[in-house]
């Protein structure tokens, strides 16, 4: 692993946690790994001298599309409903909080009229990343940095016997892309088959809510929230033990041939906080994964949110794009700008 900190998990943590941990990170929390997208996955400019030249970029996944990935893509209806959007108000400015999804689907645009109008009305766009400083290349630079094991190691010595063998019945039908996976952490391969996942089913990581906005910047300053090497660094920081379970998981999700990110999507467009919060983090509050949810969800909000109370204190008209995933849940950012005596009002 990685220097620094690790966050443990006991094996005993049901996969179905683990489940929304790679989706939670990959679709609703952490724009990093949805930001690194196969395109840009390239080798970087001074690779470790360790190790030897991956490929010059990652192989795409073969694997049919399913018939349920059409449930999305095929729609061209305006979403019935502002989906994650508030509004909080400070002395002498207006904050507009939009909760995204970090991939896109063909009718998800024009967003609703109150979004679109208060981006028309803000001056500075912030989203996670300031992707005109860490462009998707520079990130994928950085995540494969972190990503790729010391030399000697594989990542057939980072699995147990029986993730081993499931993975072996993965690399039969994927032999480019196994090549290239065994230099690197089961967490890295988890999450770039998670994405990829979700382009099979119809979703584009080029036309998520963070990209859209980004398009239509203009003149408007840019602040990034966070930097992509935080993101990533708190990837890596995920225990051996978790990653492991998190790529097993993974593995099984690529047979499945349901579309496993509509029960989510659908939550995000009725703009229902509450079941998005149920949905992602049922029984989080555990004592056993309560290290991997401080570090992943609750110490990033807290930062997140201090952040926009200093804003509301100035004068810029700010529109803030960040993943849904942060805005729900009693340790979300809504909950903790309502315990600190501010109102945000749903759009």
């Amino acid at each position: 692993m990685s220097g620094g900190r690790h966050l443990p998990i006991p094996s005993c943590v049901a996969v179905a946690h683990v489940r929304r941990i790679v989706l939670w990170i990959a679709i609703l929390a952490f724009i990093a790994p949805a930001c690194a997208n196969r395109s840009s996955l390239a080798l970087p400019a001074s690779p470790a001298p360790q190790a030897a030249a991956p490929p010059a970029a990652v192989p795409a996944v073969a694997a049919p599309q399913s018939p349920a990935s059409q449930t999305h893509a095929a729609s061209s209806q305006t979403l019935p409903s502002p989906g994650f959007s508030w509004s909080v108000s400070g002395p002498a400015t207006v904050i507009t909080l939009v909760g995204s999804i970090h991939v896109g689907f063909d009718g998800l645009y024009p967003l609703p009229g109150p979004v679109e109008s208060a981006f028309r009305d803000s001056t500075t766009l912030a989203m996670e990343l300031a992707l005109d400083q860490e462009p998707p290349e520079r990130v994928a630079e950085l995540m494969m940095a972190e990503a790729m094991l010391p030399k000697g190691q594989t990542l057939h010595s980072c699995l147990s016997a029986k993730t081993w063998l499931r993975y072996q019945a993965f690399a039969k039908g994927h032999v480019d892309q196994a090549k290239f996976f065994e230099r690197f952490r089961p967490w890295f391969v988890a999450q770039f088959l998670s994405v990829e996942k979700a382009t099979l089913d119809g979703y584009d990581t080029n036309k998520g809510i963070d990209l859209h906005f980004l398009s239509q910047r203009g003149s408007r300053r840019l602040i990034g929230v966070e930097k992509a090497e935080e993101q990533i660094k708190l990837l890596a920081s995920l225990s051996a033990d978790i990653q492991e379970l998190m790529l097993a998981e993974q593995l099984d999700a690529m047979d499945r041939q349901d579309d496993e990110l509509a029960a989510v999507v659908d939550v995000w467009k009725k703009g229902d906080a509450e079941e998005l919060a149920r949905v992602m983090f049922a029984d989080y509050g555990s004592s056993e994964y309560a290290p991997v949810y401080d570090a992943l969800i609750v110490q990033r909000n807290i930062r997140m949110t201090k952040l926009i109370e200093s804003w509301l204190a100035g004068k810029e008209h700010i529109f803030v794009v960040l993943g849904a995933g942060h805005f729900v849940g009693k340790d979300g950012i809504v909950s903790q700008l309502q315990r600190d005596g501010w109102r945000p009002i749903r759009l």
